[in-house]
């Protein structure tokens, strides 16, 4: 009797760890919502790619002697300060570049409000499914 019962994780953890069909749910759903939005899929394998390249080159960077890191930041701190001088520049230059600026930043902002809310929406709807 006290074998049925035995649970890996204590408490109400162990009801909620995925296994079983719920986790077999889950990675089917992910699956589909990659299949029906396939650009999201591709952004997001891009975006992980690019994410762990600069991971590494940060991590590189972050275990370099100290005077390789005092060079690299002496060299690359004009280029860094020069685009960003630039890119202020061309934005203000013009209400247009400030309109597009703008628009595109509040576009990029309410993307990642609305996967961050359905990311949200599947979770909660799938935890109260099971």
């Amino acid at each position: 009797l006290v074998r049925t019962y035995i649970a890996y994780l204590p408490g109400e953890i162990s009801k909620k760890w995925n296994k079983g069909s719920h986790a077999e749910k889950r990675s089917n759903s992910q699956r589909t919502n990659i299949i029906n939005r396939p650009l999201l899929g591709m952004f997001r394998v891009v975006t992980t790619a690019v994410l762990i390249v600069a991971m590494d080159v940060l991590k590189q960077l972050a275990t370099a002697p100290s005077e390789l890191q005092r060079m690299f930041i002496r060299s690359s701190e004009p280029f860094f300060l020069s685009g960003i001088i630039l890119t202020f520049y061309l934005v203000v230059d013009s209400p247009m570049n400030i309109a597009i600026f703008l628009v595109v930043f509040c576009f990029v902002v309410v993307c990642c409000v609305y996967e961050y809310l359905h990311e949200s929406y599947l979770m909660t709807r799938q935890d109260h499914t099971v």
